[in-house]
């Protein structure tokens, strides 16, 4: 079944999106379960960036 846009994609609703901008805010819990995999500090803010920049409400994304 197709959404409003007529490819598959669905219309968002509100409360999809409070959740999506609800992520930052766990964003200390989600690295602290991964920060021991880094022993040195900058690799850890290097992922703790990474995933900020997963969340941040912005249009497109990559990994460069």
């Amino acid at each position: 079944m197709h959404g409003k846009y007529g490819d598959g994609r669905k219309e968002r609703s509100p409360v999809e999106v409070e959740e999506v901008e609800a992520w930052p805010q766990g964003l200390d819990a989600a690295h602290s379960l991964i920060a021991d995999r880094f022993s040195r500090r900058k690799p850890r803010r290097r992922a703790l960036n990474y995933l900020r920049g997963l969340v941040n409400l912005v249009e497109r994304k990559n990994g460069w």
